[in-house]
């Protein structure tokens, strides 16, 4: 005699739904509601629908009577598992930055506009592959749908704006390099290095390289902490390698990564809210392989942050260290650090070499002069330091001269990445003696012309390593 569809409700929260009601009988028909607190109906069914309200956060029962005839309806009230308020905000910097790098801004943020009910949590978001890349300065937005579930909770799946800000941040240069690497091979689960930054107008290098030799995977995790009562900001430039078992192809990916930014100052500035902690880096790395990165880092605002690098189980770094979200300080006292001392100076050399033609090759040799410690008798040859080479070449003769420039594995297998001129050039791999030509340049009869060579050497990569200038064969 009554037909009612849909035979239960959920509805969200200060929210409505509407229930449809058919009445096969003569008769008035009217709604009975089991808690007037959890939700609202007008008593009398009116056109064949009764519309709904949720009061308040509960059960209940709507009762739909005709002619003696009886239909009872249960009610459940409760809130989405999520909401979006407001937009986040992203901050990247440098010029044409990759999308990989937005998605991470992106991702880094999303959080900050979401709010999730106890017990909730945020499932899957879902960022564009395709940005509109603002420039240094300009802004762009992008949309982003978040998906979240929890117990007692309607699952959520919102849209939420993202802010994409190009912030103008100047290019500055290191004061020092973190050196990560003792031990090269990790057999136990341990921290591997600890660093302090604090705000300053010059940067941190971090290069680190470590090589899983234990019989079950290791967790890889940097983290950036802030123990303080005040939020901070970082400005983060990266070359993170996915682990592998080739360590000159790990470094060498490492070192791409890391020239490329650098030299565009293409970045991320993340903020840190008050005593939490950031997982940059969040890597599996099984046997054998290894993991390597360089990164560089400026400290923006706030109190001192600390850094850590550390080999944990697997399992632990799963649960403990998701990646780009704010985590709790769980019984950390900055008070009981040991700070590591593998920090050295400036990690940049300038070397000047001149080349004329008909004379002696122009050699320059990379990671042959170390870098010293400040204090302690310890030396960094060559892996994370920039190399600036200004290079002069002449052509006394009375004929145009081709002049090439190459790059020769001297000690070992070795990789190399090279900006000459500006221009990017690479060499995956070579074998000594090996070498490979990576520019050239005419020479007019007479004519003397300068040049420059920025590269790194690089983690897997055996040194000295060689740059041959010499007259074309």
């Amino acid at each position: 005699p009554i037909v009612v569809e849909p035979a239960s409700l959920l509805i969200p929260l200060g929210e409505t739904r509407t229930l449809s009601v058919k009445a096969y009988v003569p008769g008035e028909v009217k709604a009975d509601i089991s808690d007037g607190a959890v939700i609202k109906a007008d008593p009398t069914v009116k056109t064949g629908s009764l519309v709904v309200e949720g009061l308040a956060l509960g059960e209940a029962a709507i009762t739909i009577q005709c002619a003696g005839h009886e239909v009872s309806v249960p009610v459940s009230v409760r809130k989405y598992a999520a909401s979006v308020s407001g937009t986040a905000k992203a901050s990247v910097t440098g010029y044409n930055p990759p999308a990989s790098l937005l998605v991470r801004a992106v991702r880094d943020v999303i959080r900050s506009a979401v709010t999730v009910e106890p017990g909730a949590v945020v499932k899957k978001i879902d960022i564009p592959t395709s940005f509109n890349v603002p420039a240094p300065g300009r802004s762009s937005q992008v949309t982003v749908t978040v998906e979240a579930d929890g117990p007692a909770c309607i699952p959520a799946k919102l849209p939420a704006q993202v802010e994409i800000e190009n912030r103008p941040v100047k290019k500055v240069e290191s004061a020092n390099i973190w050196f990560s690497n003792e031990p090269e091979t990790v057999r136990r689960f341990q921290v591997l290095f600890t660093g302090k930054l604090s705000p300053a107008e010059e940067s941190t290098r971090l290069l680190y390289h470590h090589y899983n030799d234990m019989p079950q995977t290791m967790g890889f995790v940097i983290d950036v902490i802030n123990p303080s009562d005040q939020p901070a900001e970082l400005h983060v430039i990266e070359g993170v390698a996915e682990p592998m078992a080739d360590v000159v192809i790990v470094g060498y990916v490492a070192g791409r990564d890391f020239l490329k930014s650098h030299e565009a100052n293409v970045g991320r500035i993340i903020t840190l809210p008050p005593g939490t902690r950031r997982a940059l880096v969040s890597q599996s790395v099984p046997h054998p392989k290894t993991a390597s990165g360089i990164m560089e880092f400026r400290q923006i605002s706030g109190e001192p942050l600390i850094m850590r690098l550390i080999a944990k189980p697997e399992e632990q770094r799963l649960a403990e260290d998701i990646p780009d979200v704010d985590l709790p300080l769980a019984g950390f006292d900055p008070e009981r650090i040991t700070l590591s001392d593998g920090v050295f100076p400036r990690p940049m050399k300038s070397v000047e070499a001149t080349y004329t033609v008909g004379k002696q090759w122009a050699f320059i040799r990379m990671g042959k002069n170390p870098i010293k410690h400040d204090t302690l008798d310890k030396t960094l040859y060559g892996f994370g330091i920039t190399y600036d080479a200004n290079i002069t070449l002449e052509n006394p003769t009375e004929q145009e001269q081709v002049v090439e420039v190459l790059f020769e594995a001297t000690a070992g297998p070795a990789a190399g990445v090279f900006l000459l001129d500006g221009k990017y050039v690479e060499v995956k791999r070579l074998g000594p003696p090996e070498e490979r030509k990576i520019g050239e340049f005419k020479l007019r009869p007479g004519q003397t012309r300068k040049t420059t060579i920025r590269t790194i050497p690089l983690s897997g990569s055996a040194y000295p390593a060689t740059i041959i200038i010499r007259a074309a064969k």
